[in-house]
Protein backbone atom coordinates (compact mmCIF):
# COMPACT_ATOMS: atom_id res chain seq x y z
CA UNK A 1 0.00 0.00 0.00
CA UNK A 2 1.39 3.40 -0.98
CA UNK A 3 0.92 6.51 1.15
CA UNK A 4 -0.11 9.84 -0.36
CA UNK A 5 -0.07 13.08 1.62
CA UNK A 6 -1.78 16.21 0.33
CA UNK A 7 -1.07 19.57 1.96
CA UNK A 8 -3.30 22.62 1.74
CA UNK A 9 -3.38 25.79 3.82
CA UNK A 10 -7.10 25.50 4.60
CA UNK A 11 -10.32 24.18 3.12
CA UNK A 12 -12.03 27.53 2.65
CA UNK A 13 -13.57 28.36 -0.75
CA UNK A 14 -10.91 28.68 -3.43
CA UNK A 15 -9.75 27.24 -6.72
CA UNK A 16 -7.00 25.02 -5.36
CA UNK A 17 -9.28 23.70 -2.63
CA UNK A 18 -12.06 22.92 -5.12
CA UNK A 19 -9.58 21.13 -7.41
CA UNK A 20 -8.26 19.08 -4.48
CA UNK A 21 -11.81 18.15 -3.49
CA UNK A 22 -12.59 17.03 -7.05
CA UNK A 23 -9.40 14.94 -7.13
CA UNK A 24 -10.18 13.29 -3.79
CA UNK A 25 -13.75 12.48 -4.84
CA UNK A 26 -12.69 10.95 -8.17
CA UNK A 27 -9.57 9.09 -7.08
CA UNK A 28 -9.32 5.29 -7.14
CA UNK A 29 -8.15 4.38 -3.63
CA UNK A 30 -7.18 0.77 -4.33
CA UNK A 31 -3.64 0.41 -3.03
CA UNK A 32 -3.42 3.95 -1.62
CA UNK A 33 -3.62 5.34 1.88
CA UNK A 34 -4.44 9.06 1.61
CA UNK A 35 -4.00 11.71 4.31
CA UNK A 36 -4.73 15.42 4.15
CA UNK A 37 -2.52 17.84 6.09
CA UNK A 38 -3.93 21.33 6.66
CA UNK A 39 -2.38 24.42 8.14
CA UNK A 40 -5.71 25.51 9.62
CA UNK A 41 -8.83 23.37 10.23
CA UNK A 42 -12.27 24.49 9.16
CA UNK A 43 -13.71 25.86 5.98
CA UNK A 44 -16.65 25.19 3.72
CA UNK A 45 -15.03 22.24 1.93
CA UNK A 46 -13.94 20.29 5.02
CA UNK A 47 -17.33 18.60 5.39
CA UNK A 48 -17.15 17.48 1.73
CA UNK A 49 -13.90 15.54 2.11
CA UNK A 50 -14.55 11.76 1.83
CA UNK A 51 -14.92 10.09 5.24
CA UNK A 52 -12.07 7.60 4.76
CA UNK A 53 -9.47 10.38 4.37
CA UNK A 54 -7.69 11.35 7.58
CA UNK A 55 -7.41 15.12 8.10
CA UNK A 56 -4.55 16.32 10.30
CA UNK A 57 -3.79 19.87 11.36
CA UNK A 58 -0.22 21.07 11.73
CA UNK A 59 0.50 21.54 15.40
CA UNK A 60 3.41 23.67 16.44
CA UNK A 61 4.42 26.19 19.03
CA UNK A 62 5.37 29.65 17.85
CA UNK A 63 8.19 31.20 19.80
CA UNK A 64 9.16 34.85 19.77
CA UNK A 65 12.12 34.32 17.46
CA UNK A 66 9.88 32.70 14.82
CA UNK A 67 7.40 35.57 15.05
CA UNK A 68 10.14 38.17 14.61
CA UNK A 69 11.58 36.26 11.63
CA UNK A 70 8.12 36.09 10.02
CA UNK A 71 7.51 39.83 10.50
CA UNK A 72 10.90 40.66 8.96
CA UNK A 73 10.22 38.39 5.97
CA UNK A 74 6.82 40.02 5.53
CA UNK A 75 8.38 43.48 5.53
CA UNK A 76 11.01 42.40 2.98
CA UNK A 77 8.28 40.97 0.76
CA UNK A 78 7.38 44.49 -0.40
CA UNK A 79 6.37 43.59 -3.97
CA UNK A 80 4.19 40.66 -2.77
CA UNK A 81 6.04 37.84 -4.53
CA UNK A 82 5.03 35.38 -1.80
CA UNK A 83 1.80 34.75 0.09
CA UNK A 84 1.99 35.03 3.89
CA UNK A 85 1.57 31.24 4.22
CA UNK A 86 4.64 30.72 2.03
CA UNK A 87 6.67 33.10 4.17
CA UNK A 88 5.52 31.40 7.36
Amino acid sequence: MKNILFFVESLHCGGAEKSLLSLLNNMDYKGFNVKLLVHKRGGEFEKLIPNHIEIQEISYKINYLSRIKFKILRLLNFNKKNHNAQLF
